[in-house]
């Protein structure tokens, strides 16, 4: 099966979408983002990875769980 992962990067005041190959590791794709994007994208794939990990969990259970834990993508 082939997956593609998203994740969010801050690198000084650059931030970046990454796609990465789950099999190989390897960037696929990058995408610079603003502040405001990037907020969004590392909420959103937190929300993903808690699935993820956490199987039967709805979107809105996980959405609750990791706005509790992590606020400052939320605001």
């Amino acid at each position: 099966m082939y997956l593609i992962i998203k994740r969010t990067v801050k690198m000084g005041d650059e931030r970046f979408l990454e796609f990465i190959d789950d099999a190989t590791g390897l960037r696929i794709k990058e995408i610079p983002l603003d502040e405001t994007e990037y907020k969004h994208k590392t909420a959103e794939a937190m929300i993903d990875g808690y699935m993820r990990e956490n199987p039967g969990v709805t979107y809105g259970e996980a959405f609750s769980k990791v706005s509790a834990k992590h606020p400052e993508f939320f605001i």
